[in-house]
């Protein structure tokens, strides 16, 4: 799985599959039974139709935003963002990947260097309050002004923290795929206006 990879120029339409394996997938993964399956399969649907339309509006408004997603800390596990980065790129996102254990330095040198136009962090460790301060700190220093969004293992009672940092929006464990998407492609197009 390469996330490095861009898409360049505008002569592309690109669509999440909204009946694909990965959001029949994704949409199982958070579901107890079959009838809410059902349900969370045709919410996915509808914020994945919603991101798509979002990101034609972009196309037409002046291009492609680029998403940094990032793995601070010790934390080893990055499948859950190696997906998110797929699902985003099929959305017609350019996404970049920092790679597993980075420190908050080198995801926002990397920020600045490559021009991202959000960061993305991935925390499953328990640290994010104080990675998320971290990050706003190194911002501040290198007077860098890009949104950022947290996602991972947190509770809805650090979410409030999260957000007063700084955070455009916090995902707990439990987001589905689709809202990530929505809400990205939604803040992708405010900033085209």
């Amino acid at each position: 799985m390469i996330l490095d990879s861009h898409f360049r120029g505008n002569d592309i339409t690109p669509k999440i599959k909204v009946d694909s394996p990965l959001a029949r997938s994704l949409a199982q993964e958070n579901c107890e039974d079959a009838c809410s399956t059902e349900s969370a399969i045709r919410k996915q649907e509808s914020d994945i139709k919603f991101a798509n339309g979002r990101f034609e509006q972009i196309l037409k408004n002046g291009g492609k935003r680029r998403i940094l997603l990032a793995k601070p800390g010790l934390d080893g596990h990055d499948v859950g963002v190696k997906v998110l980065g797929h699902a985003l790129k099929d959305a017609g996102f350019e996404v970049l990947y920092t790679g597993l254990r980075k420190t908050i330095e080198e995801i926002v040198q990397k920020s600045v260097k490559d021009r991202a136009d959000l960061i993305g962090l991935s925390i499953l460790s328990g640290t994010h309050v104080f990675l998320c301060r971290k990050l706003c700190e190194e911002m501040k220093k290198h007077k860098l002004n890009v949104p950022w969004i947290v996602g991972g293992n947190i509770p809805d009672t650090d979410a409030e923290t999260l957000m007063a940092a700084g955070a455009r929006a916090v995902f707990p464990t439990g987001t589905t795929m689709g809202q990530v998407i929505a809400f990205v492609a939604d803040m992708a197009g405010a900033a085209t206006r």
